[in-house]
């Protein structure tokens, strides 16, 4: 089975000072062990960047870019696998919208949806 990490966990992989941290950590090692597979998408990747590089004064990390994007390089890339996008996802990214009247920020979770069901 396939399993989505999902921002949130990606920067709580990155935030050793994050109450879930050991947790989070814990539980993609152990999806690691039983050998299910890891994937995240691009927008997880815009996502974590923009938290990961926004200022510690402004809900961010303070990192520069260079250390975000060698956390997703040589933390978060070996153990997952990028989501592409192709076509199909944004015909059903429209479907998913006219069916649930998605609306706001629950778009970009349908998004990540439409990806995982194409």
């Amino acid at each position: 089975m396939a399993y989505l990490l999902d921002t949130g966990i990606l920067l709580r992989l990155a935030d050793q000072k994050d109450t879930q941290h050991l947790l989070i950590l814990d539980a993609v090692a152990r999806l690691g062990d039983r050998g299910e597979q890891l994937v995240m998408s691009t927008q997880n990747v815009a996502e974590f960047c923009n938290v990961a590089t926004r200022p510690i004064a402004n809900n961010g990390f303070g990192r520069t870019t260079s250390e975000a994007l060698n956390f997703v390089e040589t933390e978060i890339e070996p153990i997952c696998s990028v989501l592409m996008e192709v076509e199909p996802v944004y015909s059903e990214l429209k479907r998913l919208i006219a069916t649930y009247s998605v609306i706001g920020k629950q778009v970009h979770d349908a998004r990540l949806v439409a990806m995982m069901l194409v």
